[in-house]
């Protein structure tokens, strides 16, 4: 009966450790792949290594980015199935065990009830000895009644007596042989209960070191194996970063040639109003072209087009310190950012008197306005020569009115004209 019970559990056992052997080549399965897909990440950053544009370092970047979050998922799902496995296991192993300690119970109660413990034994009590008077014949042929004390007791009593006695005898014979068996059935019980017991004890702790042994070499080649997918990813980011601080840097130099190209056109553009439209102009171009790979980066950072949008970010960047200065002028060339006109004109003389109009060189944006304007403040002065000269600004031209030319045919007037002057 314990062999055909201990067959049963044996086989529950191999049917359990075949299950948990076909869920740990599973995994191992699945960390292979895990593993070679780190592997091909690897060969990718590789090649992004050797590969100096910096369009292939973001698209590297990218996966970099996609590929820990789904091993990670994948992992955690791992992760949740190995555990609720490990706790099924744990459970059937825990019932395979109830049920094994309840078979030997039920086993060695049934050699408990099996002994003999005999039938009831019945005792046979002896009766009185009745004696009486005894007939003595004496040699002469008479004969005599004699009364003894104490009395003597019949044979016929006497064998009654001898009966009892032997009945009772074998009784408690019978009865100490049926003894004698039932503890030796209970010494043999206990024994094999011992036996059973001791070595179901054994078994079962072989088999909870040998799962605890297997147990702590998969989770040692778990760990092994983890810490090397962990030692993989921090230098992939380590690399990453390396390359992020590499970018920055680059921008950072870039930025600073950026502003470097904007002082002159601030110079050359810029005005002492504050909120001015030139200063409008050159600063709203010039965060724009600070911040345009920035913004680039922040709003096409995920997608199918992060490749081509990063290397549009980097051309932005290397192209911001030429294309700002263009843009500056571009929008500005037209515009009177010189508040001051001056220049010598020739003013010919005849009689004494002489006039002359002059285009001052005023921008074309600004000329329609500048024509507008009143009052316009011009100053003019004779240069090497003689003469009064009285300057004003007509529909935007400067008229020059010189008398007292000392007899010369002509002479040279030096003027200054606001170009900003207020309406």
């Amino acid at each position: 009966m314990f062999e055909s019970q201990d067959e049963a559990i044996d086989e529950a056992f191999d049917e359990y450790d075949e299950d948990m052997e076909a869920s740990d080549e599973f995994y191992e399965a699945s960390d292979e792949s895990d593993e070679a897909f780190d592997e091909s990440d690897e060969s990718d950053e590789a090649f992004e290594a050797s590969d100096e544009s910096d369009e292939a370092l973001d698209e590297g970047e990218a996966l970099d980015e996609a590929t820990p979050t789904a091993t990670v998922r994948i992992r955690a799902y791992q992760d949740q199935a190995r555990r609720a496995q490990f706790q099924s296991g744990i459970a059937k192993v825990a019932a395979l065990e109830a049920k094994r300690a309840a078979a030997t119970r039920q086993t060695i109660t049934n050699q408990l009830r099996a002994i003999n413990l005999g039938g009831k034994s019945t005792a046979h009590a002896a009766a009185p000895v009745q004696g009486g008077m005894v007939t003595a014949t004496l040699a002469n042929g008479r004969k005599a009644r004699i009364n003894f004390s104490p009395r003597l007791a019949p044979l016929s009593e006497v064998n009654k007596l001898r009966n009892t006695f032997n009945h009772n005898d074998r009784q408690q014979t019978a009865a100490l042989a049926t003894q004698r068996k039932a503890l030796a059935g209970l010494a043999a019980a206990q024994a094999a209960a011992v036996t059973k017991l001791t070595s179901q004890q054994v078994k079962s702790d072989k088999e909870l070191g040998a799962r605890i042994a297997a147990g702590h070499t998969k989770l040692d080649k778990r760990i092994s194996t983890e810490s090397a997918a962990t030692k993989v990813a921090l230098e992939k980011h380590g690399r990453r970063t390396l390359r992020l601080i590499k970018r920055q840097r680059q921008r950072q130099l870039l930025n600073n040639v950026l502003m470097a190209t904007a002082l002159p056109l601030y110079s050359a553009y810029g005005s002492r109003e504050l909120l001015s439209k030139n200063n409008m102009i050159l600063t709203g171009a010039l965060g724009g072209f600070l911040l345009g790979d920035e913004m680039i980066d922040q709003f096409t950072g995920k997608g199918k087009g992060t490749k081509t949008w990063s290397g549009v970010a980097n051309l932005w960047s290397w192209a911001a310190p030429v294309a700002y200065p263009l843009t500056a002028h571009y929008l500005l060339k037209d515009t009177q950012s010189e508040r001051f006109v001056t220049g010598v004109a020739v003013v010919s003389v005849t009689g004494g008197s002489g006039t002359k109009d002059v285009d001052l060189a005023i921008a074309e944006d600004a000329a329609t306005d500048f024509a507008k304007l009143k009052s316009v403040p011009a100053v003019a002065t004779v240069v090497g020569g003689e003469g009064n000269v009285t300057a004003s600004v007509v529909d935007g031209k400067l008229k020059l009115s010189v008398t007292g030319g000392g007899g010369g045919t002509s002479v040279n007037v030096a003027y200054v004209v606001d170009a900003h002057a207020e309406a």
